[in-house]
């Protein structure tokens, strides 16, 4: 059994992150009416660079928990509660991904081996690595 760690982009590559694609869709939802996007827009470019320097340092900055808060305390309104689906839906509008070119390779050459794998959270492996592990 081979346990794979997904975290940062060890499947997937970023093509793009675009913080206002999930951003526009948010304020289409929820803020509409409390405030202007380009207002909302001007906020979140803020809140992505704090979002940047803490993944420089190795941590998260959760939306739910840490900036949803912000946008109810500046712009009004409730707080809201945002379910991991919700969430995770609002960040894959953000990103454009593709698989990692060696991933494929890697997930073919363990299906013929009849290897079953699991994918659960941060390895670090690149595919190219994880093909040099799987034909030692």
């Amino acid at each position: 059994m081979i346990l794979i760690f997904d975290y940062f982009e060890t499947l997937l590559n970023s093509r793009s992150i675009d913080f206002n694609r999930g951003l526009k869709v948010f304020w289409e939802n929820y803020y509409q009416d409390k405030c202007a996007f380009e207002d909302m827009k001007a906020y979140g470019e803020e809140l992505f660079h704090v979002l940047l320097e803490k993944h420089k340092e190795g941590n998260e900055y959760p939306f739910v928990k840490e900036e949803l808060p912000l946008y109810a305390k500046r712009y009004g309104g409730d707080k809201l509660d945002m379910s991991y689906t919700e969430e995770a839906d609002f960040l894959m509008l953000c990103n454009d991904f593709e698989v990692d070119p060696a991933i494929a390779e890697f997930l073919n050459a363990c299906s013929g081996k009849n290897i079953p794998m699991y994918v659960l959270s941060n390895s670090g492996f690149r595919g190219e690595a994880l093909m040099e592990i799987l034909n030692r």
